[in-house]
């Protein structure tokens, strides 16, 4: 079932069925005119990478430029820069945002 978020309002969140009828009631400062974000129902997209483990995923000639994991599991990233991160600390964000960042999901 899919649900719909506020743009606005932190705490705004609805089903489907409570979008349908009243969306109104959670938030006295929740207005019909406010943006909702539709988020669609997980179980359509069971095949994408980031509802899978990735601990299939082996990147065996790269060390994490940050915590020094020799063997990097799981999405690498590389930076113009030229380093490599792994999920972990591409997530923390320890590289400079500003930088592009490529995602490597395949094994080496």
């Amino acid at each position: 079932m899919n649900r719909y978020k506020c743009l606005f309002c932190a705490n705004v969140d609805f089903c489907q069925a409570y979008h349908s009828i009243n969306r109104t009631n959670h938030d006295p400062h929740h207005t019909d005119q406010h943006l909702l974000i539709c988020v669609k129902d997980s179980t359509k997209y069971s095949q994408a990478l980031l509802l899978h483990s990735r601990s299939h995923i082996y990147h065996t000639n790269r060390v994490c430029s940050s915590c020094f994991m020799d063997l990097i599991i799981g999405i690498r990233y590389t930076c113009s820069c030229r380093i490599h991160l792994c999920e972990k600390c591409e997530f923390i964000g320890l590289d400079d945002q500003t930088h592009r960042r490529r995602k490597i999901n395949r094994p080496n």
